[in-house]
């Protein structure tokens, strides 16, 4: 992206020029040049990411406050328990509960 733009703007370049000697499409390369000068008039930096929606990513959280504690309690009871025994000990105490271990694995190791 940076070489396309210095071909453009400071080699004067045209766009559909500088789109063959990168060899990449011409469409892309004008969309490209649209958002260069997009950001040449709002005076923001072109590399920058927009900030985000500010929404978490990722599906919420199955696991509520009452089986965070009752896992927390196994895990201190058993401090060397493996993730079957956290799994079975949540099953067989909440029945409705349906989680994968894999995301019992990604809870524990960051909530835990």
């Amino acid at each position: 992206m940076e070489k396309f733009y210095f071909l453009v703007f400071e080699k004067n370049m045209s766009i559909r020029g500088a789109a063959k000697e990168l060899k990449i499409p011409p469409g892309t390369a004008q969309t490209w040049y649209t958002k260069g000068q997009k950001s040449i008039e709002s005076g923001e930096d072109l590399y920058l990411r927009k900030p985000g929606s500010g929404r978490p990513v990722g599906r919420p959280l199955t696991i509520n406050s009452e089986q965070k504690e009752y896992l927390v309690k196994l895990i201190d009871q058993k401090p060397g328990i493996v993730l079957d025994e956290m799994m079975e000990g949540l099953t067989s105490q909440f029945t409705n509960l349906n989680i994968s271990r894999s995301s019992l694995y990604k809870y524990v190791t960051t909530h835990c």
